[in-house]
């Protein structure tokens, strides 16, 4: 008996059971060679909606209830069970169609050498979220820390083998509440992987991502995701440099704004 065939794509999708209406939109109609994987964090005694039961029997969709808290770990649990060649981790609050899937899978097979890859989104206006380069290139240190973790696209087999995993102490629902993705992407790359940005249409993000919303401890978070990616001292001289180039582009910004 022959075992069935492994999909080309694993679509992680994270989040908690308060959220899973929210959620089953991102589960589109089935796409040859996808998986769905909804993994929900939810207490001991939460019980299946009848919605979220009905949708978890189809062939391509799996649910994995966890009672951990803390995307960090929602994302880990993607990596412990996806059964795809690739994993794009994508959020419970995206917009976008099955033709994002084959661009992924057309984007890893163009670049053999890329352990992960890295794409742009957009805003509910259709801008991109950042300033994305226009071109292919690969990331380094510098510029990994703009991409949030559902433009993000990694080889399954290879990630595993390397043994890096989100940083549980960072991103949403924990101590530190941002910096996450960019701890994984600096992990890789300290390992010496590959990563290439892929300037191809992502997903549709319309709410406002965690790094942007304001937080008691934000400098305090900043501060402990550079030293985690440059190290201690590297950190420390790193991390006004970052500073004051927030600044100097806010200020343009404003400097550009129309004046009323």
């Amino acid at each position: 008996m022959t075992s069935p065939k492994r999909p080309d794509l694993t679509v992680g999708i994270s989040t908690t059971y308060t959220r899973v209406s929210r959620a089953l939109t991102s589960i589109l109609a089935p796409s040859p060679g996808v998986e769905y994987l909804m993994v929900i964090q939810a207490p001991g005694d939460w019980e299946f909606p009848q919605e979220l039961s009905d949708i978890a029997n189809r062939p391509d969709v799996r649910v994995s209830i966890q009672s951990a808290t803390g995307v960090a770990n929602s994302r880990n649990a993607v990596i412990a069970e996806a059964r795809g060649h690739i994993i794009w981790f994508a959020d419970d609050d995206l917009h976008y169609d099955t033709s994002l899937f084959q661009r992924i899978i057309t984007a890893m097979n163009k670049h053999p050498d890329c352990q992960a890859i890295t794409f742009p989104s957009h805003n509910a206006d259709g801008r991109p979220r950042k300033r994305f380069p226009s071109k292919f290139e690969y990331l380094t240190l510098f510029s990994a820390g703009k991409y949030a973790t559902f433009e993000i696209a990694v080889r399954t087999d290879s990630l595993r083998q390397s043994e890096v995993r989100f940083d549980a102490r960072f991103g949403a629902g924990a101590e530190y509440p941002f910096g996450d993705e960019y701890i994984f992407l600096a992990d890789l790359l300290h390992l010496g992987g590959q990563i290439g940005h892929v300037p191809m249409t992502g997903a549709c993000h319309p709410d406002v991502s965690s790094a942007f919303r304001d937080f008691s401890n934000r400098s305090e978070t900043e501060r402990r995701v550079f030293t985690r990616v440059f190290g201690r001292w590297i950190g420390l001289l790193v991390y006004p440099a970052f500073k004051l180039r927030k600044l100097i582009r806010k200020t343009q910004s404003a400097l550009r704004a129309p004046h009323k």
